[in-house]
């Protein structure tokens, strides 16, 4: 019955995680810049999204929500090295 539960849980992003969640590829103090927040702020919603989608790091949290379709891969933002 358990598993159950797990399969058929809808996971529902917001916009505002939405907007967060395609910016984790970048650091913390990239993504704070961007989105205007303190480094504090944001590292605080980071946690509340990986607490949501129940997983450890940033990286699982963006491989759940490819895996959800609840992002796209063209869609997050990341920066280039040269």
């Amino acid at each position: 019955m358990v598993v159950e539960e797990l399969t058929q849980r809808r996971y529902v992003i917001t916009n505002k995680e939405l907007e967060l969640a395609l910016l984790l590829c970048l650091p913390c103090k990239i993504i704070s810049g961007r989105l205007g927040l303190a480094d504090a702020i944001t590292r605080k919603r980071v946690a509340r999204l990986l607490a949501k989608f129940e997983v450890e790091n940033r990286t699982s949290l963006i491989v759940k929500l490819l895996k959800l379709d609840l992002i796209g891969i063209d869609q997050l933002v990341y920066r280039e090295f040269t």
